[in-house]
This record gives C-alpha cells, sequence and structure tokens, in this order.
C-alpha cells in the first residue's frame, strides 16, 4: 500500500514538472511552429482515399506536404510522389491567421510616412 502511494506522489509530481517545462518551452518560443504549415496538395490512393493535408495518417500519424513558404519543420522528409516535402509537425502547429502566429508571420505594416514632393511654380 505504501509502495502504491509513494508511486501515485511521485507520477503526480512528475506529471507536474513536465507540464511545468512544457510551459516554460513554449512561452521562451513565441510562435513556435508558425513558419511550419502545410500546403494544400492532396492526391487520391489506389482505395479512392484523399491523401496530404492531415487527412490522413501514416505510421500512426496525420501528415501533409509542407507549404515552402513555411518550411521551417524540424521533421521535413522528401516526398516520392512528388516535388515536395511532407512532414507530422506541421499537422500539429497553429494556423497562420491564427492569434498565435498573426503576430510573427504577419507583423503590423509600418507606417508610411508623407513623401516630400516639391511642386514647381509656373
Amino acid at each position: 500500500m505504501k509502495i502504491a502511494m509513494i508511486a501515485l506522489i511521485f507520477g503526480t509530481l512528475t506529471a507536474v514538472a513536465n507540464s511545468q517545462v512544457a510551459q516554460e518551452a513554449a512561452a521562451a518560443n513565441p510562435g513556435q511552429g508558425c513558419d511550419c504549415q502545410c500546403s494544400s496538395l492532396t492526391f487520391m490512393d489506389n482505395w479512392g482515399r484523399v491523401s496530404g493535408n492531415c487527412k490522413t495518417a501514416w505510421q500512426g500519424a496525420l501528415w501533409c506536404y509542407v507549404d515552402p513558404q513555411y518550411s521551417n519543420c524540424q521533421d521535413l522528409k522528401p516526398s516520392t510522389r512528388f516535388n515536395a516535402q511532407w512532414s507530422y509537425q506541421a499537422c500539429s502547429t497553429p494556423a497562420l491567421t491564427s492569434y498565435e502566429c498573426r503576430k510573427y508571420i504577419c507583423p503590423a505594416p509600418a507606417p508610411v510616412q508623407p513623401r516630400f514632393v516639391p511642386t514647381t511654380s509656373q
């Protein structure tokens, strides 16, 4: 009984510590994953299923072809079907239009400074 109680307490403390580490890592890397995004590229497999764009799993995880403009993924792999790369990570990153990504991918434009254009008198 004591061993079970110790194991329960240890497991709870470990889960809390891991959660805190994950939160600190996310806070240290704002916008993480925003530069790893899926493209809309898909194909129909031999069984008539649409594959790609996080619609199917490969080896137990969803995957997609990666948008070349946002291809900073840690797990990029070359496609044997297309001239493209694919990733599992891109299926789990926030969308470019999400609150998390808007300020990192599309920051507010710099204010436009008025231009001085000299006028000529005739």
